[in-house]
């Protein structure tokens, strides 16, 4: 659905106070209404909505059609803010005055748009004409008729004047009209008003009146229902009193608050909207100061966090960030700090949850400190714990997530690069890329190289990590590794996407020159540049257009000197700015035709970096109209004091030393401040509080420079803001002032709902949604849209498309678990997971939450809540389920072929060994029996094959011991290394006195392991160190340990005859000898055993030798 018509700005533009159209003007100057809220609907059209340019410039005054279309003509050929002042007739055949202003906007087909705000001015334009002086010799009475003719009869307010006895003397059109539409009642001048009241009424308001008439002002409000319309009224009832302050009669004032109810109920429930949102929104919102302390949380951040809001408000986020974390974070902030307004997503970080584990977050983080209303930091964070923790087993997904992306969109035909990879390329924020163009900027070789990874990882789905070097598009050359993947739909590639590592941060900062220049020359303000010699070098369109001047006329007319009409007055204003002042005043020009036009002008000076002034400045508000209102009113405000007081405002004047002159009756109310303890007294002594605040300054300066001035203040004693306006004159100052309080909190109250409402929209990654049950109609977020890549439209049903894109098989569950929430009024909160189709025709998994809004009798009427995509979570789960299912197959089908082996290792070496012993008894039988029958060779034979024989059946039981290696019936136990060493020294006590070796024992550690390979290995290296000892030399042998981080090395030395290097690792390898058996005996199958028995326990061994000196076999252990 369209951004100008979703449900809630439609809900804003309804509810705002004034008129909203939006006004379409073709380029064969036909033109059309294309939108229109209720207000404008009302005025121009019908109820239903529908405005058409016909019907809005029939409303349109015949005098005001043709300039107004002329001045739409010339805003959309020029391109220049529309600014036009007409009547129009209202339904009820009144005229009001209407003033209008909206930017033009071209549209592709040539057309023109203006976003048009429209506000009623016929208040502010009676008020001009009821400022012309009233005639000296009619009397107060006639005065009165003329005035509350030209007043009354031109506003939506009702007015009635009535005398002492309660009879009607005056009132207006709309009090005759709304009297007889509302009540069916006809009233003539004359008329008791008590005459037309009911029964039940009357003695009510006979009080009422009698309290009015002993000069007590009353109001009171009431609701009526009008064509099925209920509209709101305020009544105010005023006493009036003639020259000598007697009381001679009532005025009576009826104001349609409508609007300003609807407002405050729109209110409340945009608030309510609004935390429901974030009540149930996946994410915790918070928002912070530069400091890390919270000014805001979320009810989220108990689900998050564990924290209440309440607590979360006195922590300080930045001292719970992971130590190891608390670099990155700092660079974060940084980058939101430097650029504030935009949205910086995707940081991850560890966080202290309240139960004391660190907890993974990912957050959206905006910086609003210029914000007036958010005044902070946004900061939109998700746990991310267990996603983070199911990257960290698959590799590829972790090298993913922690650097620059990008992806090309074979459907779409797309490319797309993250920021951060845009800054290893050195291209612009705003680069357009494309597949051809990525690839071409990698080196020759490199490029042929990247050009095959992506077309294999496109037609078979094969991925690539390679680290290729490329030159960036600013001719720097680096290198980068990129991984890329595939993604399949149907079977064919619709996607590949990726990583790109090493970035190198910049920093680019411009001046957005046409963009200032667009603000300059499309300003109302006239606007003028000249140089340090004071010569004009500029005039904005504005400027020109007041003026009659362009730039090179002016400086031909001679510049300034043209157009200030009190030369003392150009001396002083450019004396000022030229010599690095500034000046804010009002001044007057001439225009070309000598025209004298009054500017208010606020100037200064231009500096470059070196603090040179290069030029000067002057912005000219044109004040011509206001200044000539101020005059009339100024002139005939003494003459209408009585009728003025009477409609219900409040004012006093002074003299010009701020001593009361004047305080009336509503003056006395709304400052709480009787004029008996004011008038005759200084301003400033009773309201001291004033002295620090803008009236102060705003008063004086309006008696100083004569002019009137308009401004809001703070009461703080009171409570109240103000709305002053201040008259000067000869005398002194006469102010007009009204209480503005409720007014500013609905407004304000409204911008802050509603622009909460769009931040948490736009902050979210979810697809927030609104489910009006009763007329089954939804509004979906931005999300839905970037999610799943529907677009949702208003008139269609939302049960109907939303059930549509949900899985089959999923669909009658979901359904189910919803109307049963639904259905029970004792719930609020309804959750469930399920597949939903994407416009590509792929399934996301989501976990969708909403939360049920009921009305009094508990009745499902409203359901908000949001979708996420938990599809990478589900792919996870899936990718280890496949994982362990297959290191569960792989090690059944390792221990099957153990025990095969084994088997086969056992009956091997008994069927070997039986024919083995036949062979050695036979011979050894023969030997013995015809000892003296053989000779010398015979008998030497004869031990030949014995001694075969006998090692052949050793290599067997060598063989069987080595296939046995890794299995071991004992358990896990503590044991000491060092009773391990001492008891293998124990048993190889023969052979060490026969060496005479000396065995050094260093301090060796306790370890969790199994006790018979660990016996077996140090029994192996030390019988091994005690064998190859040198002749002559008692042997040395030293065993010692020490720690590193993961492991536990050890290290046994010896002083034998050492190994050429050549061979360090083939004595590793079963059987394999390096001496012949007369010199040293043995099969070559010991250090082999201790090899695999090392790396059956996860670790390794090596040996270091010189040969004639000794050797060190080293070994390290997995703490």
């Amino acid at each position: 659905m369209k951004d100008s018509t979703n449900h809630i700005t439609l809900d804003i533009l309804n509810n705002l106070p004034g008129l909203v159209v939006r006004y379409q003007l073709h380029s064969d100057h036909t033109d059309e209404i294309v939108f229109a809220n209720e207000a404008a609907s009302l005025l121009f059209g019908s109820k239903s909505g529908l405005v058409d340019a016909t019907t809005f410039w029939e409303k349109v005054h015949p005098e005001d059609s043709e300039p107004m279309h002329q001045s739409f003509f010339c805003s959309a050929e020029k391109l220049t803010q529309w600014e036009f002042e007409w009547r129009v007739k209202t339904n009820t055949g009144s005229i009001i005055w209407l003033w209008g202003t909206g930017n033009p906007s071209r549209q592709k087909d040539g057309s023109t748009v203006w976003d048009c705000m429209i506000s009623d001015i016929t208040s502010r334009k009676v008020l001009s004409e009821t400022s012309k002086p009233l005639a000296a010799d009619h009397a107060l009475r006639e005065d009165s008729e003329r005035l509350l003719s030209l007043l009354n009869n031109n506003t939506e307010e009702s007015f009635v004047l009535l005398n002492k006895d309660l009879r009607v003397i005056n009132y207006n059109e709309q009090f005759l009209k709304k009297f007889g539409a509302y009540l069916g009642k006809v009233i003539r001048k004359g008329d008791l008003i008590l005459d037309h009241v009911t029964s039940e009424q009357r003695k009510p308001l006979e009080e009422l009146y009698s309290r009015v008439l002993q000069g007590q002002e009353e109001s009171k409000e009431f609701s009526i229902s009008v064509d099925q319309e209920l509209l709101h009224f305020q009544i105010k009832y005023k006493p009036v009193s003639d020259e000598n302050g007697r009381i001679t009669g009532v005025f009576v004032t009826t104001a349609d608050i409508t609007d300003r109810k609807r407002a405050e109920e729109q209110l409340a429930l945009n608030n309510s909207l609004f935390r429901s949102l974030v009540e149930n929104g996946a994410d915790a919102v918070i928002i912070i100061g530069p400091d890390g302390i919270p000014t805001y949380a979320s009810p989220s951040i108990t689900k998050v966090l564990g924290y209440t809001e309440a607590e979360a408000l006195s922590l300080n986020l930045f001292e719970m960030v992971h130590p190891d974390d608390v670099g990155g974070v700092a660079e974060k902030m940084a980058e939101v700090m430097a650029n504030p307004g935009v949205t910086i997503p995707g940081h991850t970080s560890r966080t202290r949850h309240k139960d004391g584990s660190w907890r993974w977050m990912e957050a959206t983080i905006t910086n609003m400190l210029h914000d007036p209303i958010i005044n902070g930091i946004v900061d939109n964070f998700r746990d991310v714990t267990e996603q983070k923790e199911l990257q960290d087993l698959l590799k590829n997904a972790s090298e993913l997530a922690k650097i620059g992306s990008w992806e090309v969109d074979l459907v779409k035909n797309s490319v797309y690069w993250s920021d951060i990879t845009k800054k290893i390329r050195e291209v612009e924020p705003d680069f357009e890329p494309d597949l051809d163009t990525g690839i071409s900027y990698f080196k020759e070789g490199d490029r042929e190289i990247i050009a095959s990874r992506v077309k294999e990882c496109i037609e078979n789905g094969t991925p690539w990590d390679e680290e290729l070097q490329i030159t960036t598009f600013k001719g720097n050359s680096k290198w980068v590794r990129t991984i890329g993947r595939a993604e399949f739909s149907q079977g064919k590639c619709i996607r590949i996407y990726g990583s790109f590592q090493d970035i190198h941060d910049t920093k680019i900062a411009q001046l957005d020159l046409l963009k200032f220049k667009q603000v300059i020359e499309n300003s109302r303000d006239g606007i003028a540049l000249a140089n340090p010699q004071g010569k004009s070098i500029y005039l904005n369109p504005a400027m020109e257009e007041t003026l009659g001047y362009t730039i090179e006329s002016l400086q031909k007319a001679k510049g300034s000197v043209a157009v200030y009409s009190d030369p003392q007055k150009l001396e002083e204003v450019f004396s000022t700015l030229l010599s690095g002042g500034y000046w804010k005043g009002d001044v007057e020009l001439l225009n070309k035709h000598k025209e004298p036009v009054s500017f208010y002008l606020s100037g200064g000076p231009i500096f470059d970096h070196t603090g040179q002034l290069i030029a000067i400045y002057g912005i000219h508000t044109d004040i011509t109209d206001r200044i000539r209102a101020e005059q009339n009113l100024k002139k005939a405000f003494d003459e209408k004091n009585q009728i003025l007081e009477s409609i219900g405002d409040a004012f006093f004047t002074t003299d010009r030393n701020f001593t009361v002159t004047y305080w009336n009756g509503i003056a006395e109310a709304l400052s709480q401040t009787p004029r008996e303890k004011i008038v005759g007294k200084n301003l400033w002594e009773v309201f001291p509080e004033g002295l620090s605040m803008q009236s102060f300054e705003k008063y004086h300066y309006a008696l100083s420079e004569m002019v009137t001035v308009n401004f809001e203040d703070y009461y703080e004693s009171l409570g109240k803001w103000i709305e002053a306006s201040a008259y000067p004159s000869e005398q002194g100052l006469t102010v007009y002032f009204k209480d503005v309080t409720e007014r500013n909190k609905a407004r304000e109250a409204i911008h802050q709902s509603n622009d909460r409402f769009k931040k948490v929209s736009e902050a979210t990654n979810d697809a927030i949604w609104d489910w009006d049950v009763i007329n089954d109609t939804l509004f979906w977020g931005e999300g839905f849209k970037t999610l799943f890549g529907h677009e949702m439209r208003e008139n269609q049903s939302s049960t109907f498309l939303w059930s549509k894109y949900i899985h089959p098989d999923d669909l009658d569950d979901v359904l189910a678990s919803l109307f049963d929430v639904l259905e029970n009024n004792t719930t609020k909160k309804w959750e469930k997971e399920y597949r939903y189709l994407r416009s590509d025709g792929s399934y996301a998994f989501v976990v969708d939450r909403g939360i049920v809004i009921r009305d009094g009798e508990g009745k499902a009427i409203r359901m908000v809540g949001a979708m996420s995509d938990i599809t990478h979570r589900k792919e996870y789960e899936q990718s280890l389920k496949i994982l362990n299912e297959n290191l569960e197959k792989q090690a059944k089908d390792l221990a099957t072929s153990n025990a095969e082996l084994e088997q086969f290792a056992y009956v091997a070496s008994h069927d070997l060994q039986e024919p083995l012993r036949m062979v050695t008894s036979f011979l050894t039988r023969l030997e013995s029996k015809y000892a003296t029958a053989l000779d010398e060779k015979a008998h030497q034979y004869i031990h030949f094959a014995v001694d075969g024989a006998k090692r052949m059946r050793q290599i067997i039981l060598d063989l069987l011991q080595f296939s046995r290696v890794g299995r071991h019936e004992d358990d896990l136990e503590l044991i000491e290394v060092q009773e391990i060493v001492a008891e293998v020294v124990t048993l190889q006590k023969k052979i060490i006195e026969e060496k005479q070796a000396n065995i050094s024992i260093g301090d060796l550690p306790t370890l969790r392991t199994f006790r018979s390979p660990l016996l077996q290995i140090f029994h192996n290296l030390i019988s091994n160190a005690l064998k190859y000892t040198q002749e002559g030399r008692p042997a040395f042998i030293s065993i010692t340990c020490y720690s590193t981080k993961a492991y536990w090395q050890f290290s046994v030395e010896d002083n034998g005859i050492g190994i050429e290097p050549e061979y360090y690792d083939k004595i590793f390898i079963i059987f394999q000898r390096l001496h012949q058996k007369e010199e040293y005996g043995g099969t070559g199958i010991g250090l082999a055993v201790v090899k695999k028995l090392i790396d059956n326990m996860g670790g390794k061994i090596w040996v270091e030798s010189i040969p004639g000196e000794g050797s060190s076999f080293h070994f390290n252990l997995p703490k």
